[in-house]
């Protein structure tokens, strides 16, 4: 089993290397999930080269591609 204190050590390394390639101006779109609703009042917010949203639409190979979290059809929420 794994520690809190070993998997906070892990989060905190994939946010320092996510902030490490937003300054070394790689954009990065955090896109929101069900676990992200205290987040989901920050969408459409950028910070430098980090912006939060609830969905991305990116032109991939002159194509358009939509991309979300699969929680837009959870009919509970």
């Amino acid at each position: 089993m794994i520690s809190n204190s070993h998997l906070l050590t892990g989060v905190l390394f994939q946010i320092k290397k996510i902030m490490s390639m937003a300054a070394n101006d790689v954009e990065v779109i955090y896109i929101t999930g069900n676990h992200d609703e205290m987040l989901r009042k920050f969408s459409d917010t950028t910070i430098g080269n980090i912006s939060i949203v609830d969905k991305a639409v990116l032109e991939l190979n002159g194509k358009k591609a939509w991309f979300f979290h699969g929680d837009v059809f959870d009919v509970s929420r």
